[in-house]
């Protein structure tokens, strides 16, 4: 399932939701936009009492991955997101796990409204194919 990491979060106005971010070249920090990649990449690495280092370790890989995916688009198996929103349920405020999710089912919802489409038209061309048999059968004859 593909993800767009790079959509950002807003405020219930609808403004940017920002945040402080210090660097080497800004010690004093810039206001960045929050995205939903930095959510779970922050997610996916905040400490979490009792979880073994295998465990940890994937974790942070998923993290990389986020963190290196091209235009902020990455493929992610089903057991990938259900993590993410797991522990982004666990690190974050409410406005924040209600568009994080919201973004990620969103991207289950239009899956399967594609297979459904498809399944559609698969549907519609074995109709239209039995309805034209018969004709074809008769003109043979």
């Amino acid at each position: 399932m593909k993800v767009d990491f790079g959509q950002e979060l807003k405020t219930m106005r609808g403004a940017d939701l920002k945040e402080r971010v210090v660097t080497e070249e800004s010690p004093e920090g810039v206001m960045e936009t929050i995205t939903l990649g930095g959510c779970a990449i922050g997610a996916l690495l905040n400490p979490e009492q009792g979880v073994e280092g295998k465990v940890k370790a994937k974790r942070y890989a998923l993290a990389i991955r986020i963190q290196e995916c091209d235009n902020g688009v990455l493929e992610l198996k089903i057991e990938e997101v259900a993590l993410i929103k797991k522990l982004i349920g666990k690190a974050f405020n409410v406005l924040m796990v209600g568009q994080c999710w919201n973004m990620l089912e969103k991207k289950k919802e239009q899956e399967a409204e594609a297979k459904a489409e498809a399944a559609k038209k698969v549907n519609d061309a074995e109709s239209k194919a039995k309805e034209e048999a018969p004709e074809e059968a008769k003109a043979a004859v």
